[in-house]
């Protein structure tokens, strides 16, 4: 038996319908950035709601994923739409065809040398260094352009663990960050199963 209570439902906020709740992140002052499907993006505090939608604040209003950098910054992944990035005062759109189009992003995350990994519904990775985007795929090397999660290896910020829908990588950078090398874990070594997600 679970002594665990829930304080508060919510499905509205500021009498708006959150619908599917995507992604969630705690920013630095606590407060709760909410990714819906259909109805753009919430920032909630028990004494403050933010409502951010398209086209004011958002390329549209279905969100994946979100993720919060080391500089508290809020990164923004869409369903068919790319990706943004909020400072806390502007948003920054990474949509054009020479960034990110109209991917979908199923996740992101950021190494200490300030590069962007973004992991795409059918592209592979998309890796952005100051203004410049590469994606890396399948033909690289990748065992699947679908790439459900991805993580900072802890000891390399070079290195990067891939959730795919056909098993988990590990990618490793050149300093000039070309792919030094990809290798794959499937269920042959070991793993419950191909597929991985968050």
């Amino acid at each position: 038996e679970s002594n665990f209570k829930f304080k508060k439902t919510l499905e509205t906020l500021d009498g708006k319908d959150l619908g599917n709740i995507y992604g969630l992140a705690v920013g630095k002052d606590g407060a709760i950035w909410i990714a819906t499907s259909q109805n753009g993006l919430f920032y909630y505090t028990p004494d403050k709601t933010i409502h951010y939608t398209a086209p004011e604040h958002l390329i549209n209003n279905d969100i994946y994923t979100l993720y919060i950098d080391e500089f508290f910054q809020l990164w923004i992944g869409y369903l068919s739409g790319g990706a943004s990035v909020f400072d806390g005062e502007k948003f920054v759109h990474f949509n054009s065809e020479n960034q990110l189009g109209n991917k979908t992003i199923l996740c992101i995350t950021r190494n200490k040398n300030g590069q962007v990994f973004f992991g795409t519904a059918e592209n592979g990775l998309y890796l952005k260094n100051e203004d410049k985007f590469y994606n890396i795929t399948k033909n690289d090397g990748l065992s699947s352009d679908v790439v459900t999660s991805a993580i900072i290896d802890s000891y390399n910020p070079n290195e990067v663990w891939l959730g795919t829908m056909k098993g988990l990588n590990k990618l490793s950078l050149t300093q000039s960050l070309g792919v030094k090398s990809i290798k794959t874990y499937t269920e042959k070594n070991g793993l419950f199963g191909d597929a991985l997600s968050e």
